[in-house]
């Protein structure tokens, strides 16, 4: 059973992971569109949407994201590609809360997509351990 599924109302030339974030990902359809999805944002609609190519029945067939700056390259099947500059907000990372510290790497990215995925699986599963552990921390305080 799928985990998310997208309606993008046009056939998809290409879907491609961001190489920042475990939860980024951008599609090109053939209607000539490109999405930006963060599923660590908004798990159902698209971050931004935006309209590529300029004659009608060009198709975009493929898209990539640049690895070191925040540039996305769509190809068409006319031969040309498109090179878009992402927005600020659509790479902001993630603001420490007070007293919290921030976690950077390979490891915090799986944990963020993990997190996610595992609210999707089984969220039942996910409050009841929350719960779990709001009553450990309670019965541990309580002690004092």
């Amino acid at each position: 059973e799928p985990l998310f599924v997208y309606d993008l109302g046009s056939p998809v030339g290409d879907v491609v992971w961001a190489p920042y974030s475990s939860t980024v990902f951008a599609a090109c359809t053939a209607d000539g569109k490109v999405y930006v999805f963060d599923l660590n944002v908004n798990k159902y609609e698209p971050l931004c949407e935006q309209m590529v190519v300029q004659k009608k029945r060009t198709k975009l067939t493929h898209i990539t994201f640049n690895q070191h700056y925040p540039i996305l390259l769509a190809g068409d099947d006319r031969g040309n590609v498109t090179s878009l500059k992402l927005s600020p907000n659509l790479r902001k990372r993630p603001k420490a809360k007070k007293g919290q510290e921030i976690i950077d790497g390979p490891e915090a990215e799986i944990a963020k997509l993990e997190k996610i995925l595992s609210l999707i699986r089984d969220p039942d599963d996910v409050r009841n351990k929350s719960t779990a552990q709001q009553g450990a921390t309670t019965a541990v305080s309580g002690a004092n």
